[in-house]
């Protein structure tokens, strides 16, 4: 697989594949990360939602942390 099918993979077939597999909470935590990566490998990013991006990172790891401790 090249890196193309595996940005597909994680952008468009993974949400679908796990909606009705996992409690809401790790949906929800998956699918910010997701909206993360869309923004990252987006053609055209704003400068000025660069900031916004930068809070929603730390959101994101946060959430993370809450459904997925460091020690799982």
């Amino acid at each position: 697989m090249k890196s193309h099918d595996f940005h597909v993979m994680m952008q468009d077939i993974l949400p679908l594949c796990i909606k009705h597999l996992m409690a809401k909470g790790c949906i929800m935590v998956i699918n910010y990360l997701n909206h993360m990566f869309e923004k990252l490998c987006a053609k055209i990013v704003d400068p000025k939602k660069m900031f916004d991006f930068k809070s929603d990172v730390v959101v994101t790891l946060l959430l993370l942390e809450k459904e997925f401790p460091p020690f799982f």
